[in-house]
């Protein structure tokens, strides 16, 4: 499993302080405003005709993240077989505000059917949902300023080409992130999304909505999240026994990583935290040092949890200052309100950046890590950019001496079978040879 979504939030999250995304906080700048190039065949008809209406000096804006990432998507929103297009832009008086301008096709011919300012000074996403039941797809934008930390904006757009104002606004929130989804498996999707709560009560909170014949969005349901997330860092769903689970991974306050486990209840309309043998909430079980998210790990169409835990010795050992294991991580699935973790485990190295497949081999072994200086470093001061560590290996019989070490350094090629800088056989074990370790070891 690479670690293809921990590290862009990871990354972000240190710049210049703690942030999540993509689910996941990031940072952007007013540099990324930039003009699009021109379009071509088809679409250049829709730029002409744009330009006409706007003029050449307004700046055309990019969404950041999602499906569509040019700042002319082309949708059919009403469902009649013509697409619509809708084209982000700022002014030319370096105000910073961004519009969303809507252009139709009639006749063979693209016209500005009208326009509505932004709530934000970027884009961050657009998609299309409908949440009313109606022939018409709604437009949801995610908005987000240049200095948003911790929450993004939600607008959700109303299109409605009978009325003179074709664009409206039908609803706004302050979000991490959301999702749309048929919950409860009546036919209309809900809205479900995660946010801060500035209030007195501050913390995390996930909030359910749904469009109602009243025209507008009731509550369904709402739960608070633990006070132990200082960020959020992506939200994974998935449904098994026709429940609906959601797995948020966090930053947590003290540093670590923890994932909040939040499961929908659609017979009494409620949102749940399942608790654990000891009282308490699943989230207490997955904390964790290593930035690793839920995923399909075992690609069963299923999220797993990744779990962290230190092995436990022997009290029979009577070695005087027993060496300290590494952790290890297990990736655990969510069983009737229980974590059950599999036995595959992991010993994960992110400074070098490669992991150790703790089974078979090492499943009687207890590990211990050492990380060494920057190579190249004097007096102190590092010259270059190689690390190294050392690994450890004890039977846990014998903790007094290890029965091997490896040494490891960052591989300069990117191979990562080049991580082993050297073997050291202490004590011959035929499970436990350079062939086995090598085998055991994958990139991250």
């Amino acid at each position: 499993m690479k670690l293809r979504k921990l590290c862009l939030p990871a990354l972000l999250l240190l710049i210049p302080v703690l942030l999540g995304g993509c689910t996941v906080f990031n940072v952007f700048s007013v540099d990324q405003l930039i003009r699009a190039p021109k379009l071509t065949g088809e679409n250049a008809l829709i730029q002409q005709a744009f330009e006409k209406e706007k003029g050449r000096d307004v700046q055309l804006v990019n969404p950041l993240f999602g499906k569509h990432c040019s700042s002319f998507v082309r949708f059919d929103l009403d469902r009649d077989g013509i697409e619509e297009c809708i084209v982000f832009y700022s002014g030319s008086d370096q105000s910073g505000d961004v519009y969303l301008h809507l252009m139709r096709e009639v006749d063979g011919q693209w016209i500005s059917a009208g326009e509505i300012s932004g709530s934000g000074t970027q884009v961050y996403q657009i998609d299309f949902y409908n949440l009313d039941q109606s022939d018409a797809y709604e437009i949801a934008v995610t908005w987000t300023v240049s200095d948003a930390r911790r929450s993004k904006t939600l607008v959700l757009y109303k299109y409605d080409k009978s009325q003179p104002q074709i664009i409206s606004q039908m609803f706004v929130t302050q979000i991490f992130d959301f999702i749309v989804q048929d919950f409860d498996f009546d036919g209309q999707n809900e809205l479900l999304y995660l946010y801060y709560d500035v209030n007195q009560s501050a913390g995390y909170k996930m909030q359910m909505i749904k469009y109602s014949d009243a025209d507008d969005f009731r509550p369904v349901t709402q739960i608070a999240l633990s006070s132990s997330i200082d960020s959020p860092l992506q939200i994974s769903c998935d449904i098994k026994n026709a429940t609906y689970r959601l797995f948020v991974d966090c930053l947590a306050v003290d540093g670590g990583y923890l994932t909040e486990i939040v499961l929908y209840d659609f017979v009494a309309s409620v949102l749940i935290r399942p608790g654990n043998a000891e009282g308490g909430v699943l989230i207490e079980e997955t904390h964790r040092t290593t930035p690793l998210y839920c995923e399909d790990y075992n690609q069963d169409k299923l999220i797993e949890v990744p779990v962290q835990y230190v092995p436990v010795l022997s009290t029979d050992n009577e070695t005087e200052n027993p060496p300290r294991s590494v952790a290890y991580t297990a990736f655990a699935s969510l069983e009737n309100g229980i974590l059950s973790h599999s036995e595959l485990c992991y010993y994960y190295n992110t400074d070098i950046g490669f992991r150790l497949r703790i089974d078979r081999d090492f499943s009687d072994c207890l590990l211990t890590y050492e990380a060494g200086e920057l190579e190249g470093s004097a007096s102190g001061e590092p010259t270059g950019d190689t690390k190294t560590g050392r690994l450890s290996v004890y039977t846990k019989e014998d903790l007094s001496q290890p029965v091997c070490i490896i040494r490891f350094a960052t591989p300069a090629d990117g191979d990562i079978q080049q991580v082993i800088r050297e073997f050291v056989d202490l004590d011959t074990d035929d499970k436990l040879t350079e062939k086995t370790v090598r085998a055991a070891i994958s990139g991250i």
